[in-house]
């Protein structure tokens, strides 16, 4: 922390005015998981109440620079000094914590819960004098992208997509336009497939391909997808709520419900051989047998195969 203050305010030869961003400091977060009450108290005996211990003096000696930093700057007409700590977690019984946030500013970035974010998504669109559909707001939100700066981006790409006489986002300009993390339309693809679509789902796969999205992340993806399906679909035989699943499995509670939605059209015996399949075709691109992207065209293939029988016998029965 010293040496942080230190820099700002030794001066700048090739500028008047300096900003210093502080990664992860270590003095800001709380203490490591897994540290033991005796390693903890072992640390505090080396401090004296009266603080005279090493720590503690250079605790002390860099929280009394950075007061006096942020009382003289906040004192000038124009600061011209910024520090700013960026920290994934922090402790905020921390004297460093109680100073910035009595006498500096403390932002909390933690990304939107999912009631939150979709309530965020549907004012900004109103501001513009438009509408989201629900489809539309539910791959957003099933896209995995908490970042605000990047949906603020997707939005107004689809906003000015539309024309002037269309007043609704639809899920169709979603899955045309967006542009992001692929795990929204992996899924969009395994429930064309368990709708038996398989024209959808290629259509799909060419969309992620065209954001040059790389086929190999494409098909472990699945590959993980399939094998979730199959311990929800052992879950749900089990009478293991959503809930309780999504923390065995670490997962967000709403992909869980999701999965438990999408595997109820599938038996064991089709979750099973379609894994077998995946493992089948892995072993062929590893081996260079099969480039990877022919090899996703084939895996869908495979699939809705496999899906169609196990239903043809399901309806036979």
């Amino acid at each position: 922390l010293s040496e942080a203050v230190q820099r700002l305010t030794g001066g700048n030869l090739f500028a008047s005015r300096q900003l210093l961003v502080v990664e992860r400091p270590s003095y800001l977060a709380p203490p490591r998981p897994g540290r033991t009450d005796a390693a903890q108290d072992e640390e505090k005996s080396e401090e004296t109440e009266e603080g005279s211990g090493p720590s503690a003096r250079v605790e002390k000696e860099g929280l009394e620079l950075l007061e006096r930093f942020m009382a003289r700057e906040s004192a000038a007409t124009s600061p011209q000094n910024i520090i700013a700590f960026v920290s994934p977690l922090v402790d905020r019984r921390k004297k460093i914590f109680k100073l910035i946030s009595s006498k500096g500013f403390a932002v909390d970035c933690s990304p939107l819960n999912r009631e939150d974010l979709a309530r965020w998504i549907r004012e900004r669109v109103a501001r513009s004098g438009k509408n989201i559909a629900r489809d539309a707001l539910e791959l957003l939100l099933w896209s995995g992208s908490g970042d605000l700066w990047h949906l603020a981006n997707e939005l107004d790409k689809y906003i000015t997509y539309l024309d002037e006489e269309q007043d609704t986002i639809t899920g169709d300009v979603v899955e045309l336009l967006y542009a992001g993390d692929p795990q929204g339309s992996v899924f969009n693809l395994a429930d064309a497939l368990g709708e038996g679509n398989l024209n959808r789902a290629l259509y799909l796969l060419q969309q992620l391909l065209e954001r040059r999205e790389k086929p190999l992340q494409i098909f472990f993806m699945l590959a993980r997808h399939f094998r979730l399906l199959l311990a929800a679909w052992e879950a749900r035989r089990e009478n293991t709520t959503p809930a309780a699943f999504a923390g065995e499995q670490k997962l967000h509670p709403f992909v869980a419900k999701k999965l438990y939605q999408q595997v109820t059209g599938y038996n064991r015996a089709a979750l099973e051989g379609i894994l077998l399949a995946l493992q089948g075709i892995d072993r062929r691109i590893k081996t260079g047998a099969m480039d990877p992207q022919s090899a996703l065209e084939l895996t869908l293939s495979r699939i809705h195969h496999i899906y169609i029988s196990s239903r043809k016998v399901k309806g036979h029965r």
